[in-house]
């Protein structure tokens, strides 16, 4: 389904006012596919819920639209001609397409987003492309019971990576997943160690602006 440009426009702007503010993420994934950018939009949080209620949107309207603007963001990230005029899908207008990429161009920042690309698809190691959590209660164990009796409740922490070295490396075997058990004094450690990450990233991407000024 061609997504009209006006609806394009307006989930656009309200995505970048989402990953500006944190609900949303704005990821760079598998290289060399024309889904190497992805938004993390989970419609459970109030704030993603709110804006697709005041752009008076279904849920499935807006997600359209939104894999509409990523595959016009993995085009301009990966320097390729996005043509659509062609192709056994529904056909768009190139006045249509270039409206759209004029769209996203004002919305978000794509000299950062090609950076980003180019280092994914150069790098050796894994990309981590998904993760996600669950929560259980352990209730007994062959090798003793629980302190006082009680059920304990512990955070599963799944993390799945996978290389993508060459174009066709997403067809590859070679995943990886790492499922962790954790309590909150480990997710705290690993918050911890993710916001001096985060500063550092910050620190290094300001000394590089600096040289080029």
């Amino acid at each position: 389904m061609v997504v009209p440009v006006e609806r394009f426009r307006s989930v656009a702007e309200r995505l970048s006012a989402l990953v500006n503010d944190g609900p949303v993420a704005l990821r760079v994934l598998r290289p060399y596919t024309p889904f190497s950018i992805t938004f993390d939009v989970h419609f459970r949080d109030q704030a993603v819920a709110s804006a697709v209620d005041e752009l008076g949107l279904t849920r499935n309207e807006f997600q359209s639209a939104v894999a509409d603007i990523q595959e016009v963001l993995a085009a301009l990230a990966q320097g390729v001609e996005l043509d659509r005029t062609a192709g056994e899908e529904e056909t768009e207008d190139r006045e249509v397409t270039r409206q759209k990429i004029g769209c996203v161009e004002g919305c978000f920042d794509i000299p950062s987003l090609r950076r980003r690309w180019w280092v994914k698809a150069n790098t050796k190691n894994h990309l981590l492309y998904e993760s996600g959590w669950d929560v259980s209660l352990k209730l007994l164990d062959e090798a003793q019971r629980p302190p006082d009796d009680d059920p304990v409740p512990a955070g599963l922490l799944a993390l799945k990576g996978s290389r993508f070295a060459t174009p066709l490396a997403i067809f590859d075997s070679g995943n990886t997943e790492l499922i962790l058990t954790v309590d909150r004094e480990d997710i705290k450690a690993m918050m911890q160690t993710l916001r001096r990450l985060d500063e550092a990233l910050v620190e290094a991407q300001q000394s590089g602006d600096a040289k080029d000024a």
